[in-house]
């Protein structure tokens, strides 16, 4: 082992760079093997990184939501309630109205006591992902600071 392997070793760990410092070592001979640049070698090594803090990112929220059950609109039995529109559905779990500064509103009963199934309105890890400043406000206290930028579902 090299004095600058050792380096970079401790450099990772004090930069809380572990997901680097596990990939280091295979990168390294794929790298060595493809003779890929030292641009290159760095963008693989901190795209895993990103990667994995999304992922742990994503854990803890999920954690940090309590949610009683987890389950995705990919769960959900659109053909049990075929009034459900499944693209505008498909639409709404892209979280493009955030972009757009727009608010949703979902009316309908409230579930039935005692039902284990998905429900578009309790889906929210897609919501979990977008960053902290994505994140949505309540519609009635953004519609305040909004004005007009409504969208009502039925």
């Amino acid at each position: 082992m090299s004095v600058a392997y050792q380096r970079v070793h401790m450099h990772l760990e004090r930069l809380k760079l572990k997901r680097v410092a596990d990939l280091l070592d295979p990168i390294s001979e794929q790298a060595t093997k493809e003779s890929l640049s030292y641009l290159d070698f760095l963008d693989r090594l901190l795209e895993a990184e990103a990667a994995s803090r999304a992922e742990r990112r994503l854990l803890a929220k999920t954690r940090l939501a309590h949610f009683p059950f987890q389950k995705t609109l990919a769960d959900f039995d659109f053909s049990f309630q075929p009034s459900i529109d499944r693209k505008q559905i498909q639409e709404l779990a892209t979280l493009r109205f955030l972009a757009n500064g727009e608010n949703i509103i979902l009316l309908g009963p409230p579930e039935a006591p005692g039902a284990d199934s998905a429900h578009p309105r309790r889906d929210g890890l897609p919501a979990l992902r977008p960053s902290r400043d994505q994140l949505p406000v309540p519609a009635r206290v953004q519609a305040l600071h909004q004005g007009q930028h409504h969208r009502h579902l039925q």
